[in-house]
């Protein structure tokens, strides 16, 4: 006997009794969704959470709250829903009315309160885009004999609300004599997400009659997804491999040569991606702080052709040495702009290198500042006029990590360039000038 599955629904099926296969939560509960089989929504009733204060351009308007909390929720339930259908399982949603609503963006005036408002997909929650358009009506018919048990089960109760689209939409149901879709399923991942349309205001009436009706679509959707996940196991004996019939022998040369080719294809992949996180690791360089960012600092110069030589490892800093240049490094990642006392630290550090080797070194501080905003975003000097004075005092060079990855980047692309610009910045006294405009190197993905 197959096991039981669990369903849970989320603002969905609330009115169902004493159905053991289900657990009832909502939108804003801390439920996890991975524990179960499948999940049934229905956004539409997501409002009885989330309720609007009103109506902009004639479409309801969430609260201030409820525009963050919302919006927070989303992302959780979306990670989760993805995760569920890459383990196979299916996700059911109802269609209802509208996908849109109104939410505050976060802004508020010179008082303190709300001000813009953004369009809001109520649909978001899930890892696939989709449209609605209004539509209400309850004549339909079936276009995938895979759903005819499930269309045979809830024909006479359903009504569709809205006509679906979008990107690998599959329909099940249409309007009649139309190609307008009001039943469909998205594959993504190894799981489905199903549309199906709402029901008729009998299935929302109180007394046996709506109580049988709503056991009854709950009973469709189950053996739906028990149908949808079946999956069939035919055992065949060793000895039928000794005969080959039509064009089997090769079939199996060509089974042979692909999965020769998908491992070739693998290794490729797995070197891409390779490739891949090294180049996030070094954008890391606008992002990270501590030991994470000191690492970076360490590579990306052993790139260009730094000798980076041990150090302290209680000391925020780096030994490097170019030619017959030593250099002392600090690195530093905050979320504001850089003050003397990094400076002072530096030159701390270059206190003790002379000390142990009685060598002069180059000090550089290196500084992801205001590392909290994106790089469009950070308009503020990274070293203020106030630091200045002392730097300069102290031959410090001052560089930014944005700055750094762009001259990493043009020694990568112009190798013969690198001496001029790894001694531009050994000479530099002060704040490094080149490469303040990074836009050359780093391309914002629009």
């Amino acid at each position: 006997m197959a096991e039981e599955k669990k369903f849970i629904g989320i603002n969905a099926m609330a009115l169902l009794r004493n159905e053991r296969r289900l657990v009832k939560s909502t939108i804003d509960s801390s439920d996890a969704l991975l524990e179960f089989d499948a999940v049934i929504v229905n956004p539409e009733f997501f409002f009885q959470i989330y309720r609007p204060e009103g109506h902009y351009k004639d479409i309801p308007q969430l609260n201030w709250n409820d525009s963050r909390r919302i919006v927070e929720k989303y992302d959780k339930i979306r990670r989760q829903l993805n995760d569920m259908l890459k383990q196979g399982k299916n996700i059911y949603v109802f269609i209802g009315h509208s996908n849109k609503c109104y939410r505050y963006t976060g802004k508020t005036d010179f008082l303190g309160n709300p001000s813009g408002v953004a369009l809001f997909d109520l649909y978001s929650f899930l890892p696939i885009k989709i449209s609605l358009e209004s539509m209400r009506g309850s004549s339909f018919e079936l276009t995938n004999p895979e759903y005819k048990d499930f269309f045979l089960s809830i024909k006479n109760s359903a009504e569709y609300h809205s006509v679906i689209s979008g990107e690998n939409v599959i329909p099940f149901l249409k309007i009649k004599g139309t190609d307008e879709v009001v039943g469909a399923f998205v594959p993504h991942y190894n799981g489905k997400i199903v549309f199906l349309p709402s029901f008729n205001q009998e299935y929302y009436a109180y007394g046996t009659d709506g109580d049988e009706l709503r056991q009854n679509v709950f009973n469709s959707i189950y053996a739906l997804d028990v149908s949808l996940t079946r999956k069939e196991v035919v055992e065949y004996p060793e000895w039928i491999d000794n005969y080959n019939i039509l064009t089997e022998t090769d079939d199996i040369e060509q089974f042979k040569d692909l999965e020769n080719e998908k491992a070739e294809l693998q290794k490729r992949i797995e070197k891409q991606k390779v490739r891949l996180d090294v180049l996030k690791k070094y954008k890391g360089l606008f992002t990270s702080t501590g030991h994470q960012l000191e690492n970076i600092v360490k590579d990306v110069l052993a790139e260009i052709g730094f000798k980076i030589l041990p150090s302290d490892s209680r000391r925020s800093d780096v030994i490097a040495q170019y030619e017959n240049q030593d250099i002392v490094i600090e690195v530093k990642g905050i979320k504001r702009s850089a003050t003397e006392e990094h400076a002072r630290q530096l030159e701390a550090w270059n206190s003790d290198f002379w000390t142990e080797t009685k060598k002069v070194a180059k000090c550089v501080l290196v500084v992801n500042g205001f590392l909290d905003k994106k790089l469009e975003e950070r308009n503020e000097p990274v070293f203020p006029d106030a630091m200045l004075k002392y730097c300069v005092g102290h031959e410090q060079c001052l560089i930014t990590t944005t700055q750094l990855l762009c001259l990493f980047i043009d020694i990568t692309e112009n190798p013969d360039c690198k001496d001029e610009r790894v001694k531009e910045l050994l000479n530099t006294v002060g704040i490094y000038n080149r490469y303040k405009d990074y836009t050359q190197f780093i391309k914002k993905v629009k």
